[in-house]
């Protein structure tokens, strides 16, 4: 949870209220580790997996919709901000989990 936490940026008093609601939709569980129970695991359940891989499709889809209506020059300028977005994120590699 605390790894979550960071990788997230948030507290983990708001990681624990967002988990619970995952648990209560069935789309995570929580278990302790069986060595040492003051570690608390998050694992993704098969309805969450399905769940996410829908959310992909729907969100691919709209960013498929979204480029159709570019214009070249408008595609152009938009993989070059984005080529740049890479270099940058390479060169600071601190921001990659």
């Amino acid at each position: 949870m605390s790894e979550l936490g960071e990788l997230l940026y948030t507290t983990y008093g708001s990681l624990t209220v967002m988990i619970d609601r995952l648990v209560d939709k069935g789309l995570v569980e929580r278990f302790f580790l069986p060595d040492d129970r003051r570690i608390v695991m998050v694992k993704i359940t098969q309805e969450g997996s399905l769940c996410l891989k829908k959310y992909r499709e729907k969100f691919l889809e709209i960013i498929v919709k979204n480029m159709e209506r570019l214009t070249d020059e408008d595609k152009k300028r938009l993989k070059s901000a984005i080529d740049e977005a890479n270099t940058i994120i390479k060169k600071n590699n601190d921001f990659l989990f």
